[in-house]
């Protein structure tokens, strides 16, 4: 394995995962608004996705979305729909307007940890770019290399990064800093993130929706 190929791939890598989207608007939102616990056991929860969809991709069942490329549509449709969801729901149970419940303190807390991790898995895991990025990279990985000693290296290093960008995003942003400053407007940071995470789910289903309409009148 030599590494001129491994350090493009890896830097490629790094290049997409820091460029803004769902992910990094997701992670920003649970950090800032909750804890650092919860805003890096979502990056855990993307890092998990993304374990996924390499290993799909080394397996080459990336083929299958060719076979059925109506398959990305409804990826995207589920996506977008479950952001726009996670942006109203986050806005309705923002910390600044959410009431005491009759739960136990662990329980909230161990209910909030799980629903950190479900998040940003399910954000990850219907991001439609993100699958196309990854089968993409691991195509090009899996023709540069036909060992899968190689092959399962690259993509555990790919994981690192993804996880270790989005765990920095994580501490960065629920630093005490960003919380001393920001605490006094903290409804407002809720609305913010909580637009800019429907927004994002609205522009995916708009594309979804221009590929639904070519669609139709291709057929028609």
């Amino acid at each position: 394995m030599t590494s001129n190929p491994i350090i493009l791939i890896l830097v490629t890598h790094f290049l997409a995962t820091v460029s803004p989207g769902p992910d990094f608007a997701i992670v920003v939102r649970q950090s800032l608004t909750y804890s650092r616990q919860e805003g890096l056991l979502t990056a855990l929860g993307i890092a998990v996705s993304n374990c996924i969809l390499l290993l799909v991709a080394l397996l080459g069942l990336q083929s299958l979305l060719h076979a059925f490329p109506s398959s990305l549509l409804v990826i995207q449709l589920i996506g977008g729909t479950y952001l726009i969801w996670l942006g109203v729901s986050a806005e309705k149970n923002s910390p600044s307007r959410v009431k005491a419940d009759s739960l136990s303190p662990f329980t909230l807390q161990q209910r909030k940890l799980q629903s950190s991790f479900k998040t940003g898995f399910i954000t990850s895991f219907f991001n439609a770019k993100c699958i196309l990025y990854f089968f993409g990279i691991l195509s090009s990985v899996l023709a540069m290399y036909q060992n899968k000693a190689d092959q399962i290296a690259v993509g555990l290093l790919m994981i690192l990064i993804s996880f270790g960008w989005f765990s920095f995003v994580a501490i960065v942003f629920s630093t005490h800093f960003f919380r001393r400053y920001l605490s006094l407007s903290r409804y407002t940071i809720d609305r913010i993130l909580s637009v800019v995470i429907c927004g994002l789910g609205a522009c995916i289903l708009f594309r979804a929706g221009e590929a639904l309409l070519s669609m139709y009148f291709y057929w028609s």
